[in-house]
C-alpha cells in the first residue's frame, strides 16, 4: 500500500464531515496526525482515537468514507495508545 499524504487524509475528513453533520471532535494519532502538522514523511494509515469494539455513527461514517476511498483507518482507544 503507498502511504498516504495530506492530501488525502483532507479528502477524507472534509467527506466525514460533509455526511456526518452532528457537532463532534475527532482527534487524530501518530504518522496521519504528524503528516497534518507538517511532517514531510507520508502514513499508511489513519488513526483516531474512538473505541475500537463499539463504533458509534461517526466512526461508522468514518469507516465507509474510507472503505469508499480505499483507506486505511483505524480507530485506537486513547488508554491503549501508550
Amino acid at each position: 500500500m503507498a502511504g498516504l499524504d495530506t492530501g488525502a487524509i483532507r479528502t477524507l475528513l472534509a467527506e466525514v464531515g460533509r455526511r456526518y453533520t452532528q457537532p463532534a471532535q475527532l482527534f487524530l494519532l501518530g504518522g496521519s496526525a504528524l503528516c497534518l502538522l507538517g511532517s514531510p514523511r507520508p502514513t499508511l494509515d489513519i488513526d483516531y482515537v474512538g473505541d475500537d469494539l463499539r463504533k458509534d455513527e461517526l466512526q461508522r461514517t468514518i469507516d465507509q468514507v474510507a472503505q469508499e476511498q480505499g483507506l486505511e483507518v483505524e480507530a485506537v482507544p486513547i488508554d491503549q495508545f501508550i
